[in-house]
């Protein structure tokens, strides 16, 4: 192999690794997404369920809300350190 050709590999090589590192930093970026989301919904669904098991207990209407809004801010929270906990690995 001469030398022109053996540059020409390096570089195709080069190339080829920068890809699959991009390749690699979309697919982390597009979980982290989706992990996002999906916390974002389980959230959501302890908060309308605490709000409306609240609401069946005999609370009023402003209370449920008010717990169903307390839990979806601390689930929220509690999803979002647990995905910071595994990203910082």
């Amino acid at each position: 192999m001469n030398n022109s050709t053996r540059w020409v590999s390096e570089d195709l090589l080069r190339r080829q690794r920068s890809k699959g590192f991009e390749q690699v930093a979309d697919n982390s970026l597009l979980a982290l997404v989706f992990a996002v989301i999906a916390v974002f919904f389980a959230a959501l669904l302890a908060a309308v369920t605490a709000g409306f098991l609240s609401y069946l207990d005999g609370s009023s209407v402003a209370m449920a809300l008010m717990k169903g809004g307390a839990t979806f801010a601390g689930a929220f929270t509690v999803g979002s350190v647990v995905i910071g906990i595994f990203l910082a690995k």
